[in-house]
């Protein structure tokens, strides 16, 4: 699912390097974000270790975070010259910041990277499969995502380089192997979304990417959940409305209670016109939310802002009362609560509406809302 991390601000040497590396910077990020959901490895010695990686994709589809974690131990402690469970940890843990936009886990995602790198690194040199290079690319990925969040831009584009070519290298040994090639479709979507400078001068790239990442939910071997993540997530930012729909129908039906499934279906709800189900959904996250260990303000100020929207537009367009008024009241002042307490060094931003965006929605609702009730 494309769930990027805030760009910090670059300091170069050159004012070129520095407007280059602006462009490129999210590009990367968005890129290397798709290996943390998307680091499972193929032919592993043995029916008891393949199924091992399977239990931790189940687990983490279903969320059942605990479990997983107990199964990438189980790998650790029978194969601890391997990085997969080094991996496969850094993928849990990534999935569950971006699911509920907490920064809770960054300090052992980096000593997981460090050691993963350093087994990937050495597995490469000894195996040079694809499942290897696939190996290599997602370590240096996901290092990268880590420090492209903490401002170390010269060590995370470095990290990124040698992911995706690490990924190419895999396509090359084996092109069957599809799951490979989400990282390289993320990168040529986002190169024709930041590089176009408005005149859409990629949009063949932008094209070529949806077929890549639909391979990839299509075919991928263990990456078929990530792709679809993903390309319900583009089709979304790029306002293919009905083509995300789609996608989204085959994530819910699965997984109905996914925080980032039902955050994309009441954005897709809300532009597709169907206000009273996307306030539905809206109710289900934030319920969703605030029954996991993870609460975000940023998170829910922005559910809570939409509520307190389409509850107005209903309002108004049913000609509802005073109870309906009161509900909106309420919500609105959820929302502000939140906003107030965001936290910006432990919370995480969507790419859809940026944190400054939804404050700024939260305080022109009060302030109309206020003056409406004075003009009564």
């Amino acid at each position: 699912m494309l769930y990027i991390g805030r760009i910090l601000k670059l300091k170069h040497r050159t004012s070129t390097s520095s407007l280059l590396n602006r462009k490129l910077a999210p590009l990367w990020l968005a890129a290397i974000s798709a290996l943390a959901a998307n680091n499972v490895f193929t032919q592993a010695p043995g029916a008891h270790r393949e199924q091992l990686v399977q239990r931790v994709l189940q687990q983490l589809h279903h969320e059942a975070y605990d479990s997983a974690l107990t199964a990438c131990a189980m790998i650790r402690r029978q194969w601890p010259d391997d990085p997969t469970a080094d991996v496969l940890q850094m993928s849990l843990y990534q999935t569950q910041m971006r699911n509920f936009r907490v920064r809770r886990h960054e300090a052992a995602f980096d000593s997981l990277s460090k050691n993963a790198v350093r087994l990937a690194e050495k597995k490469i040199k000894e195996h040079p499969t694809a499942e290897m290079f696939f190996m290599q690319g997602s370590a240096r990925g996901l290092q990268a995502l880590y420090r492209f969040q903490q401002g170390e831009w010269s060590a995370a584009l470095r990290d990124a380089a040698v992911a995706l070519h690490a990924m190419n290298r895999a396509l090359q040994k084996d092109e069957s192997f599809v799951d490979a090639s989400l990282t390289i479709g993320l990168y040529k979507y986002w190169k024709s979304q930041k590089l176009g400078f408005g005149v859409d001068l990629y949009a063949h790239e932008r094209e070529e990417a949806f077929v890549i990442i639909e391979r990839v939910w299509k075919h991928g071997r263990y990456s078929t959940v990530e792709g679809a993540l993903t390309l319900q997530n583009v089709l979304l930012y790029s306002r293919e409305n009905h083509k995300a729909l789609e996608v989204n129908e085959w994530l819910h039906e699965r997984y109905p209670t996914h925080p980032s499934v039902l955050y994309h279906r009441a954005l897709l709800m809300e532009r597709l016109q169907r206000p009273a189900e996307a306030l539905a959904l809206w109710e289900k996250l934030i319920h969703r939310i605030n029954t996991s260990p993870w609460q975000s303000h940023t998170l829910l100020a922005e559910c809570y802002l939409h509520c307190a929207q389409l509850g107005e537009a209903l309002r108004l367009a049913e000609a509802n009362g005073a109870h309906a008024s009161q509900k909106v009241g309420e919500a609105l002042q959820l929302a502000a609560w939140h906003a107030e307490r965001r936290n910006r060094t432990l919370e995480l931003e969507s790419i859809f509406q940026k944190f400054d965006d939804i404050d700024g929605e939260i305080k022109k609702m009060q302030k109309d809302r206020e003056r409406n009730q004075s003009g009564n």
